[in-house]
C-alpha cells in the first residue's frame, strides 16, 4: 500500500481580497503590463505572474482573486 503522504500533489491554490474601491479597468490595463482584458469574453483583467507561475483577476469592484 502506498504510503498517502507520498501522493498528494497540490495543483491549485486560490486566494482572494479586495481593495475597498471600484477599478477603472481600462486604465489598469495601461498601467499593468501584459495584463488581459476583454470585457465581452470575461468581466475581469487577467494579470499573468512567471514566477511562480500564477495568475491574479481583477475586477471592477477592487476584488482581486
Amino acid at each position: 500500500m502506498t504510503d498517502p503522504k507520498e501522493t498528494i500533489n497540490i495543483e491549485n491554490v486560490v486566494a482572494s481580497t479586495g481593495i475597498g474601491q471600484e477599478l477603472d479597468l481600462q486604465s489598469v490595463a495601461m498601467d499593468l503590463e501584459g495584463a488581459d482584458y476583454d470585457p465581452e469574453q470575461f468581466p475581469g483583467r487577467r494579470l499573468p505572474h512567471a514566477g511562480p507561475k500564477s495568475a491574479a483577476l481583477i475586477f471592477r469592484s477592487g476584488k482581486i482573486v
